[in-house]
């Protein structure tokens, strides 16, 4: 199995449990999947709350491991990183992401 697949797979299947199937590749039925068209990053960042961890910081990854995380593996980093920690960066908050597909 391609370990790429280990980080997509389960969240798409989280997604379908939440909101149900999609209807297309790019396209979606549930009520949450129906609030995200169009390409994410023209998509506001809301307000939220850090999330509460034992530890006071996410941890930083080696740079030898981070130069091997593919675009979304470094991306979803930096997004769980700014979630936990309570702040986002501004160049994170306008990076241009693909659509959301399944």
């Amino acid at each position: 199995m391609c370990l790429l697949h280990a980080n997509e797979l389960p969240l798409r299947h989280v997604f379908a449990t939440l909101d149900g199937s999609t209807s297309g590749p790019n396209t979606f039925t549930g009520p949450i999947g129906k609030c995200l068209h169009g390409p994410a990053s023209t998509w506001s960042v809301g307000q939220f709350e850090q999330i509460a961890m034992p530890t006071p910081s996410f941890p930083k990854l080696p740079t030898h491991v981070v130069d091997d995380l593919s675009t979304d593996q470094h991306y979803a980093n930096r997004i769980c990183g700014a979630i936990i920690n309570g702040a986002i960066e501004d160049d994170l908050v306008y990076l241009e992401v693909g659509p959301i597909v399944h």
